[in-house]
């Protein structure tokens, strides 16, 4: 267990999986090589990128970044774990090659490291949503100390990113991200950590930017994760609460659908899990998501933005 000082001076390896996005991936490492709390190793996990990402990181190329190459496309989850298992750090966080933090992200939750009893804990914080050039903070509301991490994300549309996260290198070690999954992987991975005694603290400021402006690579607009998310959440939801498993259709699977274009299971999955205690705003964002059946454009988007901070400021 860290003493207090051990805690406070512990180096940390930051997790970092990429394919390609040379470019956004040296505004995270920036970010990272930016902390005001600076002893860290940077372990860009190369998810078999075409590009030549050395050279693209030039601009921001510092003897603590090093780069892990996977031999094929594993995704995600078998890249994070891949870095936790290689990191040397006392701590190991997770940032993703399109996100970045706030100066003081590391040395603020350090410090709250340092107050722990053990090391059965992993510490996430609220965030920055970036949509269409605009910044919110999520979620309204931290975990609470004796609140599933399922009920919270689905039935209380907390957020938890992943890009937020640290706990002590040993747990990470031992609970992993699951290799194969490649849909909720930061939701499956929280999970798993509480359900294994670790507490979920969540600090109540936002300390990473969370880029959630549509593009094509992203997981939620690949129609082979609808099927993969049914089968994670047959999988894991037997002893989730009722609201949390309705809320996931409402949340969760009718956007993957509407992503995809597929309308009607969207439309289908929405009235299957839509409850009028989410509230107009939101129940009317979602709606038009899945009308729109599709990535929204710009507009569309901002006036989604608006419409769910108007819901999470009653």
């Amino acid at each position: 267990m860290p003493t207090e000082k051990n805690a406070r001076a512990g180096k940390v390896s930051v997790v970092i999986p990429c394919f390609n996005r040379s470019d956004l991936l040296c505004r995270a490492i920036g970010s990272v090589l930016g902390q005001t709390r600076p002893d860290v190793e940077i372990l860009v996990v190369d998810d078999c990128s075409t590009e030549d990402l050395r050279a693209g990181l030039a601009p921001v190329w510092d003897e603590r970044v090093r780069i892990l190459r996977n031999d094929t496309n594993r995704g995600g989850g078998y890249s994070r774990r891949r870095g936790a298992l290689e990191a040397t750090g006392d701590y190991v966080a997770f940032l993703d090659s399109d996100d970045w933090w706030v100066p003081e992200k590391l040395e603020r939750q350090l410090a709250v490291a340092a107050t722990q009893p053990d090391d059965r804990f992993v510490l996430t914080a609220k965030h920055n949503l970036v949509v269409a050039e605009r910044f919110r903070v999520l979620p309204r509301h931290v975990i609470a100390p004796d609140t599933k991490v399922s009920d919270f994300v689905y039935t209380q549309h907390g957020t938890l990113p992943t890009s937020s996260i640290l706990l002590p290198a040993g747990l990470a070690k031992e609970i992993t991200f699951d290799p194969d999954l490649r849909v909720s992987q930061e939701t499956d991975f929280l999970i798993r950590l509480q359900k294994a005694g670790a507490r979920v603290i969540q600090l109540d400021e936002p300390l990473s930017f969370f880029d959630a402006n549509p593009r094509p690579d992203r997981v939620s607009y690949n129609p082979q994760n609808i099927e993969r998310s049914k089968a994670w959440f047959d999988r894991v939801s037997g002893d989730w609460s009722v609201e949390a498993r309705k809320a996931y259709y409402f949340a969760d699977l009718a956007i993957r659908c509407a992503n995809n274009g597929r309308r009607g299971e969207a439309l289908r999955y929405f009235f299957k899990g839509v409850r009028p205690s989410y509230g107009v705003e939101r129940i009317a964002r979602v709606l038009a998501r899945v009308l729109l059946a599709g990535p929204p454009p710009a507009p569309v988007l901002r006036l989604l933005f608006m419409l769910r901070a108007k819901s999470e400021a009653r």
